[in-house]
């Protein structure tokens, strides 16, 4: 049986696999700019700048579309998309019509928090862009 997490232990696991997740590409990004230990410093430097810098941006791009989404911003395509497959012969028989009002009830009954971890790993992922960038210069 599983034991069941605490918000507080969830948020630190998401927070734990963002961060991983981000220093995975920080450093891929870095290997192709050509940092090695072998590299001189200033190359070094440079090098983890871009990789933090592209992790940044990917982790602050993901977050600012949940918190986007989380306000009902895509509910329109959404709904387009949900009447797109109702044209479907096998799909339409299925399933009844449905307003666009009733429709952003339904989401808004089961729309969460926006995942915020997101931001706040990215802009420790800017914040550490900068420090080296710092130094680079």
């Amino acid at each position: 049986m599983k034991k069941q997490l605490t918000p507080r232990q969830v948020l630190i696991r998401q927070t734990i696999f963002t961060a991983a997740a981000g220093l995975v590409i920080a450093i891929l990004v870095a290997a192709l700019r050509g940092a090695s230990l072998t590299a001189e410093k200033n190359q070094l430097v440079g090098a983890l700048s871009d990789g933090c810098f592209v992790s940044a941006v990917i982790l602050l791009g993901i977050g600012m579309l949940s918190v986007i989404s989380s306000i009902g911003f895509f509910d329109g395509v959404r709904f387009g998309l949900h009447k797109l497959r109702q044209l479907l012969p096998f799909v339409a028989a299925h399933e009844d019509p449905v307003s666009y009002y009733d429709f952003k009830q339904k989401r808004q009954e089961k729309r969460g928090s926006p995942l915020k971890v997101f931001l706040w790993v990215g802009l420790g992922f800017l914040l550490f862009a900068f420090l080296f960038l710092s130094f680079y210069a």
